[in-house]
């Protein structure tokens, strides 16, 4: 096993994110916009968002390690040769260090800004839980526990920078831009047979709901000081999906991107 495996975003960037575009979309999706919501310095954003991927990464190695053995269909993330080399209780306890190390040094260090140390440690836990229940569940009710597990990955990091008035209206944008969409796509996975399997075209749908989105926005939210996520989120979707429609055969992976985290 390689040692790099043991660094933070290792494992998570191997498995869920191995390709530029990918990276570029977990970038365009997660970390640039929840930095600009948190409106907070990068060297403590960057150790809070560290500290919360490790343990998101702990969901993964669960998922992909102990979870796909009750699975009938298992999907493997990786070639059995390499699942082979790892070592994944040792994994698992290298990002719950890191995470801890990450908090460590977010508490100690100067960083002149206040933190809402309680809300995130609690975020937290709450995402560690619906990663959990995520992972243990294996029937339709996983469209419900991926909707919390999403919901939770956009709330922690605005709930430790941002007042409780401040953070709840960052996480409703988050959750028109991203968290609901994202859901309804993962409710149309054919193994769930809802009535949307089939129905949706990821990239075209995602630049349709944006694009209504940020037109609701400016009627109903002028004055909202999140309404710049709208904009970026359909920004970000209409670029895809002209990729999408200019480059045929890499449609499929620009459909994927952000599915996968």
């Amino acid at each position: 096993m390689s040692p790099a495996m043991f660094l933070p975003f290792a494992y998570g960037f191997c498995t869920r994110v191995p390709t530029a575009f990918d990276k570029l979309s977990f970038c365009c999706l997660w970390l640039l916009p929840l930095w600009f919501a948190c409106r907070a310095p990068l060297p403590p954003f960057l150790l809070a968002a560290s500290a919360q991927y490790a343990l998101y990464e702990l969901g993964y190695l669960q998922n992909d390690f102990w979870t796909v053995r009750r699975e009938r269909q298992p999907h493997y993330r990786l070639p059995s040769k390499e699942r082979a080399r790892l070592k994944p209780g040792l994994l698992a306890l290298s990002r719950t260090l890191w995470a801890a190390v990450f908090l460590l040094l977010l508490f100690v260090l100067p960083l002149g800004v206040p933190l809402h140390w309680l809300r995130f440690l609690l975020a937290l836990l709450v995402l560690c839980l619906f990663f959990l229940a995520h992972n243990l569940v294996r029937s339709r009710w996983n469209m419900l526990t991926y909707f919390l597990l999403c919901s939770a990955k956009y709330a922690a990091l605005p709930a430790l920078f941002l007042p409780a008035s401040q953070a709840c209206a960052v996480w409703l944008a988050f959750f028109a831009c991203f968290v609901l969409p994202r859901s309804l796509e993962h409710c149309a996975k054919p193994k769930y047979r809802t009535f949307l399997c089939g129905r949706l075209r990821p990239a075209r749908f995602r630049a349709a709901w944006d694009f209504f989105a940020a037109l609701s926005g400016a009627f109903f939210l002028p004055d909202f000081p999140q309404y710049s996520l709208f904009l970026w989120y359909y920004a970000f979707r209409t670029g895809c999906l002209a990729a999408a429609e200019t480059w045929g055969d890499p449609r499929k992976k620009i459909d994927e991107a952000g599915a996968q985290w």
